[in-house]
């Protein structure tokens, strides 16, 4: 129930690159705003309220950051226990208007294996050279929790070894299409999931030059 916290970025950020920031708590968290050492202007990509489970997710992004030490802040009135925040640099994106699509969604299966196919959602591209970022939390347990996500179909874990209740994976695509956004999970818990497909800053399919710097988490 802190009334903010941060975390910060183990190395200095680079000028024009791109921040992903997610974080989700207990309660209806929809009104948090975050804010940076580095004065960078954050936009919120999706808000979401699980009333049923009184759980929220929500995600930003920074284009065009400003380079240098930084720590991301979330500036909420967290209520109840198991918040979490994780934290992406991203290179390689456009520096203005780099949103293409988003999506969310609340898992409300009963089998947990179907977390992949309801949490999430599918991301329909409109750009053909996307990033595509995702996120996913599960707020009824604390770490380590019975719930672990696997990343889903194409993606690349983006969060540390071990860690079972909040998880963030990416993807380069090439060519405009429906993408999952989801993950997979192994038990039976409600989760909420986010995704966002990013335009690259150069058309064309060059995955070789798009890198996620620094995942951080805290939890």
């Amino acid at each position: 129930a802190a009334s903010s916290w941060s975390i910060a970025f183990g190395s200095n950020v680079t000028a024009g690159n791109l921040i992903y920031v997610w974080a989700g708590a207990n309660g209806d968290t929809t009104s948090s705003q975050i804010s940076d050492t580095l004065g960078n202007s954050y936009t919120v990509i999706r808000d979401t309220f699980d009333a049923t489970n009184n759980q929220s997710h929500t995600s930003w992004y920074a284009a065009n950051i400003a380079g240098g030490a930084n720590t991301v802040t979330l500036g909420a009135s967290y209520q109840g226990t198991n918040a979490r925040m994780g934290v992406l640099e991203i290179s390689g994106l456009a520096t203005s208007n780099p949103l293409d699509v988003d999506v969310g969604a609340v898992d409300t299966t009963t089998n947990g294996t179907d977390v992949a196919g309801d949490a999430g959602g599918t991301l329909n591209t409109i750009n053909a050279s996307d990033f595509l970022v995702c996120s996913i939390q599960n707020i009824n347990e604390a770490e380590a929790g019975s719930l672990t996500f696997s990343a889903g179909t194409s993606y690349t874990t983006r969060s540390p070894a071990g860690l079972h209740v909040g998880k963030m994976q990416t993807q380069q695509v090439s060519s405009t299409g429906n993408y999952s956004a989801a993950f997979t999970g192994n038990a039976n818990q409600r989760s909420i999931g986010h995704g966002a497909a990013f335009k690259d800053a150069v058309v064309g399919p060059i995955p070789e030059q798009y890198s996620v710097i620094s995942p951080i988490f805290m939890i």
